[in-house]
Formats: structure tokens, sequence, C-alpha cells
């Protein structure tokens, strides 16, 4: 498996989206959680879904 800074912006995306889809339901989501699953910072996290128009409360 890449890791996520040698997947590329777009597989990475979809990864984070996917991720945060499955877990819609879990009151303990947070932005923090979300860029440490992905081994990413939480503003390349915002940086990324800025990229397609969203953001992590949306």
């Amino acid at each position: 498996m890449l890791r996520a800074e040698e997947a590329g912006p777009d597989l990475l995306t979809e990864r984070v989206l996917g991720y945060m889809e499955q877990r819609l339901a879990d009151p303990g989501l947070n932005p923090e959680g979300i860029a440490a699953a992905h081994r990413i910072s939480r503003r390349y996290l915002y940086k990324l879904l800025a990229a397609r128009g969203y953001t992590v409360a949306g």
C-alpha cells in the first residue's frame, strides 16, 4: 500500500472522502483524526478537500 504522500492528491482525496463517509455516524469523527488516519497534516486535509469544493464539516 502506498503512503499517503505517494498516492497523489486525487487518490488520497478519494480515500479521505471514503473514510469520512464510512464514519459519518461516529461522534468522535474530527479533522485531527481524519488527518492522522491518512498520515497527513490537518492543513493538507483542508487543502485536499477545498480543491474539490468540500469542507470537513460538509
